[in-house]
């Protein structure tokens, strides 16, 4: 099991139910804790170690709002945030840290998002100064924010130089979400003409 941590389950139940053997099965491979027995899963430091690059379906439900674990499920892989206790889902700390380990995975994270998330400006501030493109995700009210919109088109396209993903598109994108009452705002024509300079004389607006 410390080549191989999943070879717990042609263990016998004896070794099966072995503390060594178990902790040993678990830091080889997280998704050992498929064969550990039901009443040795209560662990919470086995559930801590097993967190680290397991299947997130494998955690017991009452350790899915442990932020420590949590932190570790989203390390590992952006789909555990799916799968966090509701209160977790709303913390900024694993928002955050799930979209930089993860930076291609905004929509599959976003999604899942609770409502008093994206409509505070203070957490929203935070998420598209990382990538601009999840402005998408902000409350009606917040999209009318200048600051908000702002802060979007320069992660944005910092985002986008960053990852190598930059194209015309993507101010099309941007000025689809924010506010239409801010689309004349000379401050914000500034910020597109400035992050998101013109190849030719096309009007990308239309």
């Amino acid at each position: 099991v410390k080549k191989n941590g999943i070879g717990l389950q042609f263990a016998s139940n004896h070794l099966q139910n072995n503390e060594e053997i178990i902790n040993a099965a678990v830091q080889s491979d997280g998704n050992a804790l498929e064969f550990v027995p039901e009443q040795l899963r209560q662990n919470r430091q086995l559930i801590m170690e097993a967190s680290r690059n397991c299947n997130v379906t494998l955690i017991p439900e009452k350790y899915l709002s442990d932020k420590e674990i949590a932190l570790n499920l989203v390390n590992h892989t952006y789909e555990a945030f799916a799968y966090l206790a509701d209160v977790l889902r709303a913390d900024i700390d694993i928002i955050m840290t799930t979209l930089k380990k993860h930076p291609l995975s905004c929509i599959d994270v976003m999604m899942y998002v609770p409502d008093e998330v994206v409509s505070n400006k203070e957490c929203m501030m935070r998420i598209v100064s990382f990538d601009g493109f999840a402005i998408e995700f902000a409350s009606d009210e917040l999209k009318k924010d200048k600051e908000l919109a702002l802060t979007a088109i320069e992660g944005a396209a910092n985002w986008g130089y960053r990852f190598d993903s930059y194209n015309s598109d993507d101010k099309c994108f941007l000025y689809d979400n924010i506010s239409s009452e801010l689309h004349d705002d000379p401050d914000i024509q500034d910020a597109f003409s400035t992050y998101f300079p013109e190849e030719d004389d096309e009007d990308w607006e239309d």
